[in-house]
């Protein structure tokens, strides 16, 4: 990331796009996500990771593979979040 700014305007792309269009996705593979027991949810959210990526400039993941090690970090975070609230 560049910059603080960066970081603000890439999680609000992820999380836009985390709400627009995370639901259908996830709606259209649901037998990919039946038959790996839910993993493969990690696959998606690591896409929505790459692509909002490639919207925002100055937010970057270098491939797959950290996109998701952080598909991986973000569900532990939202886990912890939940657990709290």
């Amino acid at each position: 990331m560049d910059s603080w700014w960066t970081a603000l305007c890439g999680a609000t792309a992820l999380g836009v796009i985390n709400v627009i269009l995370f639901p259908v996705v996830a709606f259209i593979t649901l037998p990919f996500t039946i038959i790996t027991l839910g993993l493969f949810l990690f696959v998606i959210h690591a896409c929505m990771f790459k692509f909002s990526a490639t919207i925002v400039s100055g937010f970057q993941v270098n491939g797959f593979v950290p996109a998701l090690y952080g598909s991986i970090l973000l569900t532990l975070f939202n886990l912890v979040v939940s657990v709290l609230l």
